[in-house]
């Protein structure tokens, strides 16, 4: 296990973790190295650097009434109460209906049920809270975290809801995807404003380290570790199986630069229209960049859609040269599907292309057509 050199990931653990998150994170369309490294920042600082996947609800009678004074009816007499309660579950039961139980946390979780503090407390990278939470992020990720709320803690349950979380609540503020203190802010107050984040040196000192280990080759050395391999027999296991090819059939940095240009310019398209990012855009993402590399582009400059075909091209200064494919199609093409197809290509070329070249002009404006 090679180590990023990021501070505080102490031991294999929590080095195993954030590893095998950021490889997730990146094979889900998170592939911009300062975004990534925002996403690894922020979930390391929730994680307690990767090392908590469950919150810790063992306060004392004085920090339970600091951290949640007045929260319903609060006060501290019953908050020295609480912290005296010998049965450790009892306690953490007892503290978690003060924070999160209703009234209170009828409104700001949507916990409705006698219970539901300690049922929907923190869990995951991103500490997931409240029903309403697990209940939506569930819905999004295909877990029944209602009945099953413990399976949020399990680290490669936390993986996808973390990469969701981002997807849902961050990805949407183009700013927040690379500026530390408005994602931080999202992820600690449900809102983009002017207030710093709890723990903003740390999220940002976390976002620096990350961004210079990207910027120094860990990324491939991680993805060279954490290998795709064929779809499973049975399509009900995909989401429980690791992304892995047999180990001889690694992305070439010519792919994954393909897959981190197509990325780009779909964001920008979707950006310019005000479109939610989807599972059928993280296809795209990866239909368009496989089917970039069969057409012998070695990168993807220019994008616009029209007439319901993605057209795509690469202008070095010299040349044009161009490809399209139907933009339906690409949606609906799992992303895995063409992962498989990129490393299969990198391990056999194709022999010529099919792109068309044609004399260099002024590269095109990418415009979309809804």
């Amino acid at each position: 296990m090679a180590n990023p050199h990021i501070p505080h990931l102490n031991n294999d653990t929590q080095r195993q973790r954030a590893e095998s998150l950021l490889v997730a994170a990146y094979r889900s369309g998170i592939t911009d190295p300062k975004e990534l490294a925002n996403f690894m920042g922020q979930v390391q600082h929730e994680s307690q650097n990767f090392s908590r996947l469950e919150e810790n609800l063992n306060y004392s009678g004085s920090r339970l009434l600091e951290v949640f004074k007045e929260r319903n009816g609060l006060t501290a007499a019953k908050a020295d109460e609480i912290g005296k309660i010998p049965d450790r579950t009892e306690r953490q039961r007892a503290v978690a209906e003060v924070a999160y139980g209703a009234p209170a946390g009828k409104a700001m979780l949507g916990n409705t049920e006698a219970g539901d503090g300690y049922a929907f407390r923190g869990r995951g990278y991103m500490q997931l809270t409240g029903r309403r939470n697990y209940t939506a992020f569930g819905k999004a990720t295909g877990l029944d975290l209602v009945n099953h709320p413990e399976l949020a803690a399990d680290p490669s349950n936390a993986e996808k809801l973390a990469v969701q979380y981002w997807k849902t609540a961050v990805q949407g503020n183009s700013k927040a995807r690379t500026d530390v203190t408005v994602a931080g802010s999202i992820i600690n107050t449900g809102v983009a404003g002017n207030k710093n984040p709890n723990g903003l040196a740390d999220r940002q000192a976390n976002a620096t380290a990350w961004e210079k280990a990207l910027n120094n080759g860990y990324l491939q050395e991680a993805l060279a570790r954490h290998p795709l391999q064929q779809e499973p027999n049975n399509p009900s296991a995909v989401d429980n199986q690791p992304l892995q090819l047999k180990p001889t059939h690694q992305l070439s940095p010519q792919s994954l630069q393909l897959i981190q240009q197509s990325e780009q310019q779909v964001r920008a398209i979707a950006d310019r229209h005000q479109l939610p990012w989807n599972p059928g855009m993280d296809n795209t993402v990866h239909a368009v960049a496989q089917q970039a590399r069969e057409q012998g582009l070695t990168g993807i400059t220019h994008m616009k859609v029209q007439d319901g075909q993605i057209r795509f091209a690469q202008h070095d200064g010299y040349a044009l040269r161009e490809g399209q494919l139907d933009a339906r199609s690409a949606a609906n093409t799992d992303a895995r599907e063409s992962l498989t197809r990129l490393a299969l290509a990198d391990q056999s070329p194709a022999h010529g292309s099919a792109f068309s070249a044609t004399p260099a002009r002024a590269a095109e404006t990418p415009t979309m057509t809804v």
